[in-house]
């Protein structure tokens, strides 16, 4: 899944024309090539996605010197967030782009942004409603068609957690689940939509 195909299904739904690239020159490539990353990011950072996730073992940095934590590991460019390693809690932390560590190696598992070939379906559709929301007022300066685009995101979102969540073994999201995250996601939709 390329990116300009995700991008120009928001861009249908909202009735706007869809573009080649996001070097177009047209308002409607200029608007998406400001918000894409970002709201890819927001969306697979939120959640430890099975199709984002990768495995690694992160390259040590030479030369590094600290009292607390001897080694340290570059963080790879695409990685969100750290969602599991083989070290205890308590032996690493985050330090801007590098991981400091009690350990001499770093096998971990991160989510990645560059995981648009691996999106699934659910997901993929919650990220197209998202971008709709956001760059909604900008394109087409309708509230009612931003707010709609918001909540089909949410419902995109609670079904793509869901899936997700079964193929690790996990419990789906029975309705009280659904109604906090309804209740989380409309104080993220004042947040996260006004940015547009």
């Amino acid at each position: 899944m390329a990116k300009v195909d995700v991008a120009n299904k928001a861009l249908s739904y909202l009735g706007e024309d869809t573009i080649l690239s996001f070097n177009d020159d047209s308002e409607q490539a200029r608007v998406i090539k400001t918000h894409y990353d970002l709201c890819r990011n927001t969306l697979l950072q939120g959640h430890n996605w099975n199709f984002a996730t990768v495995r690694a073992s992160l390259t040590a940095v030479s030369g590094h010197t600290d009292p607390v934590y001897p080694y340290a590991y570059e963080i790879p460019a695409n990685c969100l967030k750290i969602v599991r390693t083989d070290s205890c809690e308590k032996n690493w932390r985050r330090y801007r782009d590098k991981i400091y560590s009690l350990d001499s190696t770093f096998p971990c598992e991160y989510i990645a942004s560059d995981s648009e070939d691996y999106f699934s379906p659910l997901f993929e559709s919650a990220l197209v409603f998202y971008i709709a929301s956001v760059i909604a007022l900008t394109v087409s300066g309708d509230r009612a068609t931003q707010q709609d685009a918001f909540k089909l995101y949410g419902q995109s979102l609670l079904g793509a957690i869901s899936a997700n969540d079964l193929e690790q073994g996990k419990k789906s999201l029975n309705s009280n689940d659904g109604v906090a995250m309804r209740r989380g996601l409309h104080s993220l939709s004042s947040n996260a939509i006004i940015s547009s």
